[in-house]
């Protein structure tokens, strides 16, 4: 029986420094559904969309296990994630800050954005919980290359910036403030060679910090002044007090992050800092003062970066990798002290330009200017953006608690969002204009209220540590009508590092971490006999291994890590193993890394140890660090050319030479391809609206258009002139899709016509924590949904009161699914987590082995006996034996597709890449009865198929028109070819075949539902009508040719078949009945009486047709039929 559970996922495309992912996702992300915290939900809110709370299209209601017919008048359209060809893959991070594994993010001095989301979460508007504080980000422009330049800003309503680039409270992502030393002073007396004496691992890492290699040339390159020694501001030797005392240093160095987060470095030893409380390899690093070098500069090291300041006015001036000498941004200065440029050793740059103090102007790579306004209170006003790109952005500040307060954002001239603040400056409403999606607040003197727009309360709990850090303690939400009351908690260790959470079903999850915040061990479902536990072990800053252990304390794998240590490559991943637990088979995937004169990375290359020898795939570079190249593990490249100043490729050719040319908006938005085929061009277009989203594609002349409110939610899509109509009921929490309805009309032959029939509709009501609660369409239909505390679905109940049920264990696992007239069916698993057993309603089990790579190995059925698979180390089955002793043995190449099959004298062979566009593509197949060859055009379309069987070839061939659709289809049979006419929206409007020369009509003059590619009449080459009509569910209610063929189909509110009438002949019509598994019990109609008995797993074990019965008889140990009693009565064996 298929798994009827459901999932929900998403993703974040574009890697950001840590501290703007962290803002630009909220905390705990969950998706949509998920739902272990109400607080999630849009990334963005200035472009909020479906995935608001209770706007999320229908589409999406898996859950239901039905989809309506009637969803065809959305006419599907090539996804963005498709246009460009594949870029390559993703290497593992460098190590530390962004590495696998990395350390977690310690509290700061106060709630930041960047501040770990266990401990501070955020509002999905965002609101930080713990203070009230209004956050937002906006990315005004995307830098694609690698070395790229992008501009992001922040806004933190409580927290002024220092400098103030872009008034009071806003801040630039790469903009690092200036470093603050305390004005007292630590003098070393000359103690720091007993220091180091002492302490080895001190002097270890002072040695880590003297070999890194200044990148002079680089800066040079960029700005000779950048270049030049620094002013002599560092450590002194005494003072005119003590003239004797040594080198002297700052008691302690505040860093301030981008969004704001400060962190303290306290005096370690001599030049060396590290945060309060924590150790060198937390993820803000460590601090050192290299005074005593020429060049006088601060130096904070953070994982695989270095971050360099000027000693005399503490500005950054660079930022370089920790290990490999490569500089990555320079910062420039004029003589006020105002940052004017930032540069990249790739050639981007990012100018600004002011008027006073603030920033009015800033020219991107491209020599695009971006311009930027200011009330008379010094806030920034507007965002205008280049010519011909949407996007013009206005901020208000109303607020009568503050002049310096944001209260919300219009988008070219609409108004999208609202916020409101207390007499405290807290935030006691965040939302959209429109109230579809807003969060409220209120405060008591540890706690945090919010209530949302569904009105479920969350009421966060928060204890104050540290330098005023508030962090979360507690969380509990308030029952509803539709949902009960719940709560989970977590505490943390001195440092401020999770220890324990506690879920909303009660589950814990137990943490380790070390002084510097490396996790050392995460215990899931601790305390259960389920628990599965995971210990990490660390180099430094670099994760070397992940040893995963199951239920029963057994190992079960290892994942480690390597690092190359010399040359540019330094600290950048070598290898990733993952082996078992003896080590006897092992996946290893190695990196390599070139680089270009100016230090910018040239090119990955990751290599695999397939089983028939290494396999590698690579992606490349220029030196201005734009993609050029990608290649798969079959070597199949594409490249990339015509970069604009952004690192974006005009062109794309992929692997079998065909090229797409792009175009870009501005903002970094694909606005446009035309592919370049030899039948002609094809073209798509987009246009996005001021907040990024999707408002209409034209395919090869055909427009699909998306109408949004100012709250971003669709509210209707419209093609061919019509359109569906998506409605959301703020205070039902009830989002309701509509969408025209036609019938056929016209005489019994010739070209049909329509009528309206008001329109297809359903509906899904939501519970208050966003998760589908009813689902109701037009016909009468409803069913019912319940979620336990975690938001795993628990049972669904339809019109009629069956109800299907699940339930889970400690980890989330399904452990059982209950419905009506199938019994139960349990799922087991073994100590590593895997699926281990299936017991069905008849208490048969089968049962699973997998390796510790999640491999199936062995499955023991009752049906088909054992069956055994010996995987190779990356998974793929080499052989397959049977119950009966047979064995299969597979062949694969690179790419993992299958080459050959065979068992005993049989054998088959695939073929791939072959021909003019073959590359990726199954180009041949050879078997026993022959074999095919395969065929394609520039687009991948199939264009012939030839068979050879007997020494006999037959060809099928495809052609097709510029817009790609199917022109013509011809057949093996000489002569015999299919035509397709469009009509101008690209819709079938004919089908015609031509035989020895002569052409019949098939059909033609199709008739479709307004906006829709469903068809619902067209006219046949005899001159009769088709005709097929739909209920306004979607469901199939009539199929008919007048006077010919009439069959009406009438349903329950189930949606299963009450009864066939059949116009043409009513003797032949029939009722159907079925019994609680709503399997078919009984047939009435022509004549005949019959009715069928099942088992709980499905099997019939009984039927009768007009009082003659068979009595089908199964194995109780199996599912197999033994024999059949009755009147024909027969016994069956296996092998």
């Amino acid at each position: 029986m298929a798994d009827r559970t459901h999932r929900w996922g998403g993703g974040y495309g574009r890697a950001l420094p840590w501290f703007v992912l962290a803002l630009a996702l909220g905390c705990a992300w969950t998706g949509a559904w998920a739902q272990k915290d109400p607080k999630v939900r849009n990334r963005n809110e200035s472009n909020t969309g479906d995935a608001a709370a209770g706007g999320q299209s229908l589409e999406r209601v898996i859950v239901t296990g039905k989809t309506a017919a009637w969803w065809g008048w959305k006419t599907p359209i090539t996804s963005l994630d498709a246009v460009l060809p594949a870029a390559g893959f993703q290497a593992p991070s460098d190590a530390g800050l962004d590495g696998p594994g990395a350390a977690t993010q310690p509290p700061s001095k106060g709630n930041a954005p960047a501040d770990d989301c266990e401990s501070s979460p955020k509002s999905g508007k965002p609101v930080i919980l713990a203070t009230g504080e209004k956050v937002l980000e906006e990315t005004d422009f995307v830098d694609a290359s690698l070395a790229g330049l992008s501009l992001t800003r922040i806004y933190r309503s409580a927290t002024p910036s220092t400098q103030a680039l872009f008034g009071a409270h806003w801040r630039m992502a790469s903009h690092y403030p200036k470093l603050l030393p305390s004005t007292q002073a630590i003098c070393d007396g000359g103690s720091l060679l007993s220091a180091l004496t002492v302490d080895p691992r001190k002097a270890a890492r002072l040695a880590m910090v003297n070999r890194f290699v200044r990148p002079t040339a680089a800066l040079a390159r960029i700005n000779p002044s950048l270049a030049a020694q620094g002013a002599n501001t560092g450590p002194k030797t005494g003072t005119a007090a003590a003239p004797n005392t040594g080198l002297c240093y700052p008691v302690d160095i505040t860093l301030t992050l981008p969004d704001g987060a400060q962190y303290t470095f306290v005096n370690d030893f001599g030049p060396h800092y590290l945060p309060t409380g924590l150790g060198p390899d937390s993820k803000v690093g460590a601090l050192v003062i290299q005074g005593f070098s020429q060049y006088d500069e601060w130096i904070v090291n953070i994982g695989p970066k270095i971050y360099a300041y000027k000693a005399d006015t503490k500005q950054l001036k660079y930022i370089a990798s920790a290990y490999g000498f490569e500089l990555l941004q320079a910062f420039e200065y004029d003589s006020a002290g105002r940052l004017v440029k930032i540069s990249s050793a790739g050639g981007s740059s990012l100018q600004f330009g002011y008027t006073g103090g603030r920033v009015t102007s800033v020219t991107d790579s491209a020599l695009r200017v971006w311009n930027y306004g200011y009330d008379a209170n010094g806030n920034l006003s507007s965002v205008l953006p280049p010519s011909g790109t949407a996007g013009a952005r206005t901020y208000h500040y109303e607020s009568p608690q503050g002049v310096n307060l944001l209260t919300g954002i219009s988008l070219d001239g609409l108004r999208t969002t609202r916020y409101a603040y207390d007499a405290s400056k807290r935030v006691v409403r965040s939302g959209d204009e429109l109230g579809e999606n807003v969060d409220t607040f209120s405060y008591g003197p540890s706690t945090t209220t919010l209530t949302d727009q569904r009105g479920q309360s969350t009421t966060y709990t928060f204890e104050t540590v540290g330098a005023g850090f508030k962090r979360l303690v507690a969380t509990s939400r308030a029952a509803t009508s539709t949902c009960g009351s719940a709560a989970r908690s977590q505490s943390f260790d001195a440092r401020g590092f999770l220890t324990n959470s506690t879920d909303w079903r009660g589950t814990q999850t137990k943490y380790s971490h070390d002084f510097s915040g490396r996790l050392l061990e995460q215990i899931d479902g601790f305390g259960s006999p389920e628990a599965l536990r995971t210990v990490y072990t660390w180099a430094g800053a670099d994760l070397s291994t992940v040893k995963e252990y199951g239920s029963n304390g057994a190992l079960l794998r290892t994942t480690s890590y390597s690092y190359h240590s010399s040359g540019l490559a330094s600290g950048k991943v070598a290898t990733e193993t993952l082996s078992n637990a003896s080590g006897s088979v092992q996946r290893v995937r190695s990196f390599a890394y070139g680089f270009h004169p100016n230090t910018l990375l040239a090119s990955v290359t990751e290599t695999l140890n397939l089983p028939g020898g290494s396999a590698s795939r690579s992606s490349s570079y220029d030196s201005s660090g734009r993609l050029i190249a990608s290649s798969n593990l079959a070597g199949h490249a594409s490249t990339f050319s015509g970069h604009n100043a952004m690192g974006y490729p005009s062109v794309a050719t992929d692997s079998n030479g065909v090229s797409s040319q792009l175009v870009w908006d501005a903002a970094g938005r694909l606005i446009g391809r035309t592919q370049v085929l030899a039948g002609g061009n094809r073209s798509t277009t987009w246009t996005f609206n001021a907040g990024g989203q999707l408002l209409s594609q034209t395919e090869s002349g055909v427009s699909v258009h998306y109408a949004r409110n100012s709250a971003g939610r669709v509210t209707g899509v419209s093609f061919v002139g019509a359109s569906s109509t998506e409605v959301l009921d703020v205070a039902n929490r009830t989002h309701s899709t509509s969408a025209p309805r036609l019938l056929p009309s016209g005489g019994a032959t010739g070209a049909p016509g329509s009528v309206a029939a008001g329109s297809f509709s359903a509906a899904l009501q939501y519970d208050s924590l966003g998760r589908p609660y009813l689902f109701t369409a037009a016909n009468g239909q409803r069913t019912r949904f319940g979620h336990d505390n975690e938001g795993n679905l628990l049972w669904q109940d339809d019109i009629n009161g069956r109800r299907t049920s699940y339930s889970y264990d400690a980890l989330g696992r399904l452990r059982t699914h209950t419905e009506p007239g199938w019994g139960s069916i349990e799922y087991g698993y073994d100590s590593s987590g895997q699926l281990d057993t299936i017991k069905d309603g008849r208490g048969l089990i089968t049962d699973h082995d997998f390796d510790v790579f999640g491999n199936l190995v062995r499955l023991t059925s009752p049906d088909t006996g054992v069956r055994s698979t010996t995987p190779d180390n990356w998974g793929r089955p080499l052989s397959v034996t049977r119950n009966d002793g047979s064995q299969i043995s597979y062949g694969w190449d690179a790419l993992s597709r299958l080459r050959s099959r065979s068992s005993g004298a049989q054998s088959e062979s695939y073929g791939y890449d072959a021909g003019p566009h073959g590359k990726g593509r199954l180009t041949s197949l050879s078997d026993a009865s022959g074999s095919s060859s395969y065929a394609y055009d520039g687009a991948g379309a199939l264009t012939q198929q030839v068979n050879v069987i007997q020494g006999q070839s037959l060809s099928t061939g495809w052609g097709y028109n510029a817009a790609g659709r199917l022109a013509w289809m011809s057949y093996p049979v000489a002569g015999l070819v299919l035509q397709y006419g469009y009509d101008a929206h690209g819709r079938l409007s004919s089908l015609s075949a031509t035989l020895n020369g002569s052409t019949i009509t098939l059909a033609d003059s199709f008739v479709y539902h307004p906006g829709s590619t469903q068809p619902l009449a067209w006219r046949l080459g005899n001159n009769l009508q088709r005709r097929l009509v739909q209920d306004a569910s979607g469901r199939l209610v009539q199929v008919a040719s007048p006077g010919v063929q009439d069959l009406s189909l009438n349903w329950n509110t189930n949606d299963t078949v009450a009864s066939l009438n059949n116009g043409a002949y009513p003797a032949q019509s029939a009722s159907l009945g079925y019994d609680s598994g709503l399997r078919l019990s009984s047939y009435n109609g022509g004549g005949n009486s019959l009715s069928h008995g099942y088992d709980a797993v499905g099997n019939r074990i009984s039927s009768s047709e007009n009082g003659s019965n068979l009595a089908p008889s199964v194995a109780a140990g199996s599912n197999r039929v033994t024999a059949v009693g009755g009147p024909q009565w027969r016994n069956l064996a296996y092998n």
